[in-house]
């Protein structure tokens, strides 16, 4: 006969999985729906890059600023090659005639780590998956489908309906012995720094990882983020509008 099995005490469950927790903004997480609102097919992918920004905030601070395509596919269960695949329609070149005559040059010699200005990074092509998720986080807005909080004044919160995510954007190239190495530096807005100190709930970065498959990232987020929100109240009971709940899971509520 074999030993028991351990039964573990509450306490020891709790600092377990908090040990997997991360600080997320309470917004991204109430509407992160909004992402495929807001960026379409690459909402996704925008989606967890943030997240993957809260926790290399939370747990790699001598890193953080910075996102390496290898990490970020090893911590988001991505496949690096897929994120280094050119994208069907890079937005930074979308509607600009000579950054797509340079951006077919770059693939006529087989090299794309020549910048119009050699002095200067911004004006390296953003290509690829990845590259098209980032420009975007850092060029265009999220907007929400009805306002949410900002706590980076001074007195109490405001209202807002959109969000800028990223701030200066970079991408570079490093040659380490005769391979080339992509990176990509970053800021984050003001208000998505503060809210994770101030306003954030917490989401299991392992969780989003396992039920990205099954578009149930959305719904996960929010109803963790309202579990989060009714244990602060001491409460233990609410009641979700069901229209809403099936626009997070991607499900068609007629059906």
């Amino acid at each position: 006969m074999g030993l028991p099995a351990k039964v573990e005490s509450k306490s020891e469950l709790d600092a377990k999985d908090e040990k997997d927790l991360i600080r997320f903004d309470k917004n991204l997480a109430y509407r992160g729906v909004d992402f495929s609102n807001s960026f379409g097919e690459d909402g996704n992918l925008i989606f967890d890059v943030m997240i993957y920004i809260a926790y290399t905030y939370q747990y790699n601070l001598f890193k953080y600023g910075e996102l390496d395509p290898a990490h970020f596919a090893k911590h988001m269960g991505y496949d690096r090659r897929n994120l280094l695949k050119h994208h069907a329609s890079p937005a930074q070149m979308r509607d600009n005639k000579h950054l797509q005559k340079h951006y077919l040059q770059l693939k006529e010699d087989g090299s794309y780590s020549k910048s119009l200005n050699k002095n200067n990074d911004e004006t390296l092509l953003m290509y690829s998956i990845l590259d098209n998720a980032i420009y975007r986080a850092g060029k265009e807005k999220l907007h929400f489908t009805s306002n949410v909080r900002d706590f980076s004044g001074k007195n109490g919160y405001s209202e807002i309906n959109f969000l800028s995510l990223l701030d200066q954007v970079t991408k570079h190239y490093k040659t380490i012995g005769k391979k080339t190495k992509i990176t990509y530096s970053f800021k984050v807005s003001p208000i998505f720094e503060l809210h994770l100190s101030r306003f954030f709930m917490l989401a299991d970065k392992n969780v989003i990882v396992k039920l990205r498959k099954g578009n149930a990232v959305w719904l996960y987020v929010y109803l963790k983020n309202l579990r989060d929100h009714l244990a602060l109240k001491n409460e233990y009971v609410a009641t979700p509008n069901f229209e809403m709940l099936c626009d997070y899971a991607l499900i068609d509520s007629k059906e």
